[in-house]
């Protein structure tokens, strides 16, 4: 009826269908070119010892139920295929369990990031207080790199510090570079308490 009445609903109903479907179209097309780009430039990672080694001796930390350590210590030892045996399971329940294993660890990480952050910002909390501090001088600003040079290292590789070993051992002779790390610190500081 609508076809024979030449509406113009529909007409705009087919028109924008149309549309819908070609958007979608390309948005799965797309989506099908990521990842085969992303498949084809995967690397096999090899197996590093010391790092199985590492995450074997943090296992006890990290999962506290019994069961669930025992069969992540037996995927990072024998391997897939084997722990399935060992365990009796489908490749299904063995990549379901992976999977809630995984995302486990994964939390259990972001809890140590978090109280990694809070250390973080307490540093920079020192900083800002250093600065505020009237009577701080070169000496003093010395002084706190020194005591945390690793951590300033890490800040200042960036390219607005343009003499960077000169910042880390002589801040009083820094010139331009000094304004520079004072302002990497307030933007770092800042990053932080917005990441809260």
């Amino acid at each position: 009826m609508a076809i024979t009445k030449d509406l113009a609903s529909l007409k705009w109903r087919i028109k924008y269908s149309r549309k819908d479907l070609v958007r979608q179209s390309h948005k799965d097309a797309t989506r099908e070119l990521e990842k085969a780009h992303m498949v084809s430039h995967m690397t096999r990672q090899t197996s590093n010892e010391a790092e199985t080694l590492e995450a074997l001796e943090r296992l006890p930390e990290i999962f506290k139920n019994a069961n669930t350590r025992t069969w992540a210590e037996s995927v990072l030892r024998v391997g897939q295929k084997e722990t399935m045996v060992r365990f009796n399971q489908t490749p299904r329940q063995f990549n379901a369990k992976l999977a809630k294993v995984c995302k486990y660890a994964r939390q259990h990480r972001q809890h140590n990031q978090s109280s990694s952050n809070a250390k973080e910002l307490e540093l920079l909390k020192e900083w800002s207080q250093l600065m505020a501090n009237e009577s701080t001088n070169d000496s003093d600003v010395q002084t706190f790199i020194g005591q945390h040079e690793a951590y300033i290292n890490e800040i200042i590789n960036s390219p607005l510090v343009k003499l960077q070993g000169r910042l880390i051992k002589d801040f009083a002779q820094a010139g331009k570079d000094k304004y520079a790390l004072i302002n990497l610190m307030a933007k770092r500081e800042q990053e932080l308490k917005e990441s809260k």
